[in-house]
């Protein structure tokens, strides 16, 4: 029988809908699916594996997964969108500045970072602003769809999504937001490198036995991961991460980017933003091909017609790349350094090399000064650019059976109805860490109590005494952030315990126990301690009900433009067909008339009922030409 390194045992019942796993990187966006017993990497629109990051607006439509190129291209195009999601505009504007996007990002509502679109279309320029959350939100949309007509279902069971290990809360609701919009919700969050570690061992260390110790080195298009998981058996624990969201393949880009523009500027010629943009899709490119060639021409067109080129040479790009590869390396010393126990790069069995950065060869050589050519695992093929998808799909169906549906998980490289060695189902177990710290308000500060990196359901506590005296209760305020200031941390909940008036503060002091759980739950246990009465919640750091209903008025009204946008696109395209469809058989003065409505309509942007006042002018018109217009 026919074997597969991504094939599964599961029985699904008809009614199960579909299970996912989706990892959108800051360049590209993969997804894998079950279908048919198989860990499926969804075929994109292109028919790759991968689609780009990226969306296309226009007046009336947008587009998902490739950069549009040449004459087609617009300013209403967004990419790298993650590098800002979730994120105030005052803390990025050096990361806005050093990038140099053909679009504008601003201060938006509640001081997050928006973005301005200058769209021309058919000679006409219009301004169109939208947020991080909608450019996210429309990619997702964009996956949700592929699977639905792929696997052949229209609901979800299971999905799981991945972000960086040290995203934000804010960033992580931002994305939990997203998902909202693009009616993938509800979703669970894991660590990129925590999903690229399960599909990696399964191709490259499964048949090991004991404890393993792998470091998971990520480096994708606009983040650096650097994560130390321990396997045992088929248990995945966490035992430290460390990313830095602002170092990626991207920084190689914008230091090839600013050479290549050195060079092509070296006249009087200044590169504009759309020519920049066409610059960097072919530095990009460049770059990729370098993988197996020792050069390549970088060619671009000018909006004046004219051309220039560059030469690039791998010992070129190695020297621009050097830098930001060897910060990725102190990255993982330091990760290896701070675990418990500190580990060296020989306690390390297996380094799996995740992203497309990962694949350059200066990274393999600053990595071989750490650990011995053996140990670094690396699948340019595949898994190097899906591996995190595949992984997150893998971790939805262990989810999936869990909450009692009938999935079982991956049996890689099994024949077909095979069982694994013992009989059992094989079902992962995962211990992810907590990518923020939970904290107590103290006085006006807050101090932690839950540190960043801790991991999940592992309890930590604290010891309060009440501030004020002759009170009935005690607030407890818990937060989340990462500095001791209130006003940079997010409040989650403020309990109010019993104290006695009658006592002192320091004798009725207040034991706080906290764990962080999945789907960014916190359990807050408050215990005073005079009277041994104890207080327990579970706050919700993510999306919780207001969150939830504001989103949900936004998502009405994005499903109002949606709807809005497609009724106008259907109007202008029936009166294109009626123009073009009948022009052979009008006499010359209607037909005159006719292109101009076509013109017009191609030109300028009409509200609806302009639209529709234009079409009825256009069938009175082919009316009246007694034309029985197609």
């Amino acid at each position: 029988m026919m074997k597969s390194v991504y094939r599964i045992l599961y029985f699904m019942t008809e009614e199960e809908g579909i299970v996912i796993g989706i990892d959108v990187g800051t360049t590209t966006t993969s997804a894998a699916v079950l279908k048919n017993g198989r860990y499926d990497i969804l075929k994109m629109g292109n028919g790759d594996l991968t689609i780009d990051s990226v969306v296309n607006y226009n007046h009336s439509s947008k587009s998902v997964g490739f950069f549009l190129k040449g004459k087609n291209q617009s300013r209403g195009t967004v990419y790298e969108v993650k590098r800002i999601l979730g994120t105030k505009f005052e803390n990025m504007i050096e990361e806005i500045n050093r990038n140099n996007w053909s679009y504008t990002v601003f201060e938006g509502e509640d001081g997050m970072s928006t973005i301005e679109l200058s769209i021309v279309s058919k000679g006409e320029t219009f301004t169109k602003i939208v947020t991080p959350v909608d450019v996210y939100a429309d990619i997702l949309s964009s996956i949700r769809e592929f699977a639905q007509k792929f696997v052949g279902k229209d609901t979800f069971s299971s999905c799981v999504l991945t972000c960086p290990v040290d995203f934000s809360l804010r960033q992580r609701q931002a994305i939990q937001s997203a998902c909202v919009l693009a009616d993938l919700s509800p979703v669970y969050l894991i660590s990129e490198p925590t999903a690229a570690a399960i599909a990696f061992a399964e191709k490259f260390d499964k048949e090991s036995t004991g404890v393993r110790h792998y470091l998971v080195y990520d480096f994708g298009g606009g983040t650096f991961d650097a994560s130390v998981v321990c396997r045992e058996g088929d248990q995945y624990t966490v035992m430290k991460t460390k990313g830095d969201a602002h170092l990626g393949g991207k920084d190689i880009d914008v230091a090839l980017i600013r050479e290549v523009k050195s060079y092509l500027e070296s006249g009087d010629r200044t590169i504009s933003p759309r020519e920049t943009l066409n610059l960097k899709i072919a530095c990009k490119e460049a770059k990729e091909q370098l993988l197996t060639q020792s050069s390549i021409e970088i060619f671009t067109e000018f909006e004046d017609g004219s051309e220039d080129s560059y030469m690039l040479t791998q010992m070129t790009l190695a020297r621009i790349a050097q830098p930001i590869v060897q910060k990725t390396v102190a990255v993982v010393r330091e990760v290896l350094a701070t675990c418990e126990p500190p580990l060296t790069p020989g306690d390390i069995d297996c380094v799996f090399l995740m992203g497309g950065s990962s694949c350059l060869a200066t990274v393999a050589e600053e990595l071989r000064t750490l650990f011995p050519p053996e140990k670094l695992c690396s699948d340019t093929a595949e898994l190097s650019r899906v591996g995190i998808a595949l992984g997150a799909a893998r971790v939805a169906a262990c989810r999936g059976l869990r909450n009692g549906r009938n999935v079982l998980s991956m049996e890689g490289d099994v024949e077909d109805g095979e069982r694994n060695r013992n009989g059992s189902e094989n079902v992962i177990q995962l211990r992810d860490v907590s990518s923020y710290s939970v904290r107590i308000l103290c006085g006006n500060e807050t101090r932690a109590v839950v540190p960043a990196q801790t991991p999940l359901r592992e309890e930590h506590s604290i010891r309060l005494i009440p501030l004020v005296e002759s009170a009935k209760f005690a607030r407890v305020v818990v937060t989340v952030g990462e500095t001791e200031q209130l006003e940079e941390n997010t409040v989650i909940g403020v309990l109010s315990v019993p104290i006695s008036q009658k006592r002192r503060p320091e004798e009725q002091p207040l034991l706080v126990r906290i764990h962080v759980e999945e789907d960014d739950r916190v359990d807050v246990i408050v215990e005073n301690e005079l009277s041994n009465r104890s207080f327990h919640v579970v706050l919700q750091a993510g999306l919780n009900d207001a969150l939830l209903a504001r989103l949900q008025v936004g998502k009405e009204r994005r499903d109002e433009e949606e709807a809005k946008l497609s009724r106008l696109d259907g109007i202008r395209q029936d009166i294109f067909v009626m123009c073009s469809g009948n022009l052979s058989r009008l006499d010359p003065e209607t037909a005159k008339q006719v292109r101009q409505i076509n013109a017009d309509v191609a030109g300028h942007r009409y509200s609806e009922e302009e639209l529709e006042r234009i079409r009825q002018r256009l069938v009175s018109l082919l009316h009246s030409s007694r034309v029985c217009f197609q």
